[in-house]
């Protein structure tokens, strides 16, 4: 295999930096997995991994995230929702704009209704529909009304996006450097006399392709690889990362194949039900050797929400060897009707984990008939890896994400039933009717679940404030002895 030979070469060309035998808890290296021009550009949206990371640190919201994923709380020091759903209350602790006054809630309420107006025309209009105004009451006190009950408000407040950035200067807890590589950044505190002053922990931020940031790791140049993936899986391997340095979120969300080009053949209900019955979903996990990774046959997890349960698909009462038998029948049938197929194009990452999956998935799709070409993730396609994790818990997020706008073909009935949902004023008349939308596209077939997304961190032993969680987020304040709360 070429991977080791590729790691190795990186390894041999990386500065030696930090110390692989231990850590200084004051000053750590992290890098994240992506584009190593990266700017880090914490307005843009999407909001990449590492402007992510950036914005929460140096722009915090009215909540935030703890280091085992929890609520926290933000510039809001308490909070309290009213009886009836439709009102959040929000008081404004004693905090600063780096180096522009006091924060006041009559800012934070005109930000953050910008700031809505903005995430809603950049991915996030499903989640916010039920969002109302945001309104100052004093210039510690500010409201977010709701148009209907809107549950898990909090966990989607916590999200990077919704930090909170005053022209150029968020609030903190931590400040950074601007237009500088590695992006460094310190905790500040405010003393008794005005004066500022920066304490340790000192983070430097850089962004590296997978290859680097995992050679890097492996040479002691950094101490902290953030944004693992499935597909930079056996790129790890390759580098012989220790068991004790991999960190693995416990995360949900969605990890399959979406039709998003409805050729002859994925128009049938019946030829979509039939590529979600060739899958061999154990077999295709197997080549990645993480025995943690579950595999999925429904849109999202059976006893996840509890009350919110869908019935899985009748075939998956079926034995394997059944559900590939009835799969290559369908096809069987719909060749002698319309001729051969086209093969499928489906669009896969680049990575090394991506070719691999891809094998597996074309090497299930020819037992029963049909070819497939791989193609990358921005070329044209037939079926797409989907691969996100969920912000919150609740069935909104997933039904958001598998309806219109978000996916280029739709269910019309499960449209329908998901925006009658939003409408109706009670939860319980809400969660049937999101049930019936959730078992209408599953029922379509127009994804196809293949598993739980999996996201990893490899950090070094004594690295102090990381934690594995299940919103996938590690925020660099906690790091090196941060706040522990």
């Amino acid at each position: 295999m070429r991977f080791p030979f590729v790691l190795l070469s990186l390894i041999a060309m990386l500065p030696i930096g930090g110390c692989a035998d231990g850590v200084d808890n004051a000053s750590i290296s992290v890098a994240v997995i992506g584009n190593e021009k990266a700017d880090f550009a914490i307005g843009r949206l999407p909001l990449e991994r590492g402007a992510g990371l950036l914005r929460a640190a140096t722009a915090q919201g009215l909540v935030s995230f703890d280091a085992q994923g929890r609520i926290n709380p933000g510039l809001a020091e308490r909070w309290i929702a009213s009886e009836d759903g439709l009102s959040y209350i929000f008081r404004i602790g004693d905090a600063e704009w780096n180096g522009a006054g006091e924060v006041t809630a009559r800012q934070v309420a005109t930000i953050l209704q910008q700031r809505l107006d903005e995430l809603r025309r950049g991915g996030f209009g499903g989640d916010l529909v039920l969002i109302g105004q945001v309104n100052a009451i004093t210039d510690h006190v500010l409201e977010i009304r709701l148009t209907k009950p809107r549950p898990n408000l909090l966990e989607l407040l916590a999200q990077p996006e919704f930090g909170i950035v005053k022209g150029r200067a968020g609030s903190g807890p931590m400040r950074s450097t601007e237009g500088a590589t590695p992006v460094l950044m310190h905790r500040s505190y405010n003393l008794e006399d005005a004066r500022e002053e920066l304490v340790p922990p000192r983070i430097m931020l850089r962004g590296r392709t997978a290859a680097n940031a995992i050679a890097a790791y492996a040479t002691g140049a950094v101490d902290v690889v953030e944004g693992g993936r499935f597909a930079h899986l056996p790129l790890m391997d390759a580098a012989r990362v220790d068991a004790p340095a991999i960190s693995v979120d416990p995360v949900v969300g969605l990890f399959g194949l979406s039709v998003v080009n409805e050729t002859a053949f994925l128009k049938e209900q019946v030829n979509r039900e039939a590529l979600a019955m060739a899958m061999d979903r154990t077999a295709l996990l197997a080549p990645f050797e993480r025995p943690e990774w579950a595999i999925a046959e429904t849109i999202w997890p059976p006893d996840l929400f509890g009350e919110w349960t869908i019935d899985p698909p009748g075939w998956t009462t079926a034995t394997f060897a059944e559900r590939r038998t009835e799969a290559a029948r369908r096809v069987a049938i719909w060749r002698d009707k319309n001729g051969p197929t086209p093969p499928l194009r489906i669009a896969m990452p680049v990575e090394a984990g991506g070719r691999l999956l891809f094998a597996r998935i074309a090497a299930d799709l020819a037992v029963i008939g049909l070819e497939a070409q791989r193609v990358g993730p921005q070329q044209d396609a037939d079926l797409r890896l989907i691969d996100q994790v969920a912000d919150y818990d609740g069935p909104l997020w997933y039904l958001t994400r598998l309806s219109c706008p978000a996916t280029p073909i739709c269910n019309e009935q499960a449209d329908r039933l998901v925006r009658t949902a939003l409408d109706v004023e009670t939860l319980p008349d809400r969660r049937r009717l999101l049930r019936d939308a959730a078992a209408a596209i599953q029922a379509d077939g127009r994804f196809i679940p293949l598993a739980a997304p999996y996201r990893f961190s490899i950090v070094r032993p004594g690295v102090q404030g990381h934690a594995p969680n299940a919103r996938g987020w590690h925020l660099l304040q906690y790091l090196g002895g941060g706040p522990t709360s």
